[in-house]
């Protein structure tokens, strides 16, 4: 089996950004349980964590941060 057929076959797919962290050792679980709560696989999609930054600008000019999906 190819590697990129193992990849696209599986259930799951994990993305990380290199350049950002994980301050919660169980977000990955908070994922899995977003993920699982459907009853059909049909109506999830993916779980995108909130993206926010220490020391940024108040009233964010360049629209780096996800803060709308906290609200």
């Amino acid at each position: 089996t190819r590697v990129s057929g193992v990849m696209t076959n599986a259930p799951f797919m994990l993305n990380l950004d290199c350049d950002m962290f994980v301050n919660n050792p169980k977000a990955l679980y908070h994922a899995l349980c977003l993920l699982l709560g459907f009853e059909s696989e049909v109506q999830s999609g993916f779980v995108q964590f909130p993206q926010m930054f220490h020391g940024a600008l108040k009233d964010d000019p360049y629209g780096n941060q996800l803060k709308v999906l906290i609200k």
